[in-house]
């Protein structure tokens, strides 16, 4: 789709350049690399983490504790086993050993569940944010491209569904992603 799109839109630039009917202005942009220098998505890449590491956090002690219960439950099957018990603490044990077999079968479950959700949550956000810084740099682009009086902007880091660059060639002369990324980070926090 946007193949088809970027094609007639070079169709249109080439008659109008062959019909000599106005002078078309044409810019590149490289938007991977402005999304990948813009100082909000290394912003939004260390908040990432710092909830990845909190996760990790909670799935290391709710594993410390299913690893307890395990060894629990080992100790009780190991008394279970014993042949000197008689048949009433015999089956207090495994009664006990039925429970805390439940309990980490639930706890388990309990913990697959909240790292699922969570794990969603922090990538829903991810993606919320990184659509913000998205739009960010477009609306920039857009006032960029309207100031400078350009008819067209192509991203020359864009892919067709072929996975070939769209753009195969452009002077760089007339790529504006340094003067983007300027203004995209002149209010970065100072390292």
């Amino acid at each position: 789709m946007k193949t088809g799109i970027l094609f007639a839109a070079l169709i249109a630039v080439m008659s109008f350049a062959q019909v000599g009917a106005q002078e078309i202005k044409v810019a590149t942009v490289d938007m991977k690399r402005l999304l990948k220098d813009y100082y909000r998505t290394d912003e939004a890449q260390q908040e990432l983490n710092e909830k990845q590491a909190l996760l990790t956090k909670a799935n290391n002690e709710k594993q410390k504790q299913i690893q307890e219960l395990e060894e629990e439950i080992n100790t009780l099957r190991k008394q279970f086993e014993d042949p000197s018990l008689n048949e009433a603490k015999k089956k207090e044990i495994y009664e006990q050993l039925q429970l805390k077999q439940q309990e980490g079968i639930a706890m388990s479950r309990s913990l697959k569940e909240y790292l699922d959700r969570k794990r969603r949550q922090v990538q829903e956000e991810m993606q919320r944010q990184m659509r913000g810084i998205l739009e960010e740099i477009t609306k920039l682009l857009e006032e960029k491209a309207k100031a400078d009086d350009y008819d067209f902007v192509f991203d020359k880091s864009g892919n067709s569904t072929t996975q070939v660059p769209v753009l195969l060639y452009s002077k760089d002369t007339y790529d504006i992603t340094e003067g983007l990324l300027k203004e995209l980070n002149k209010d970065a926090p100072k390292k």
